[in-house]
């Protein structure tokens, strides 16, 4: 297994060493399953790193703040916050 920037032209002189599509992915799962298990966080509360982000925020976020000032910029309307694993959507009614 080789590992190439998405935009390197391809090779046409590597040859694929597995006889089939399947049997390509299997060997390529048995090769990073470990790799990939150890990136996870041991924690749910912590994000996956990505490549945008090489290193996540130590604590998780808290919204409280941001959603107490959107909340005074908009008196006498209801503010409402849905917090999930993605993130926090915010809504406030025209």
């Amino acid at each position: 297994m080789t590992a190439v920037a998405p935009d390197a032209p391809l090779d046409p002189a590597t040859v694929p060493l597995d006889r089939s599509l399947s049997e390509a992915v299997a060997n390529c799962l048995r090769q990073l399953a470990g790799t990939l298990h150890r990136s996870l966080p041991a924690s749910p509360d912590f994000p996956i790193r990505v490549p945008q982000q090489p290193v996540p925020p130590a604590e998780p976020l808290d919204p409280t703040r941001q959603l107490l000032d959107l909340a005074a910029r908009h008196p006498r309307r209801p503010v409402t916050a849905r917090l999930g694993r993605t993130g926090c959507r915010v809504h406030v009614p025209e």
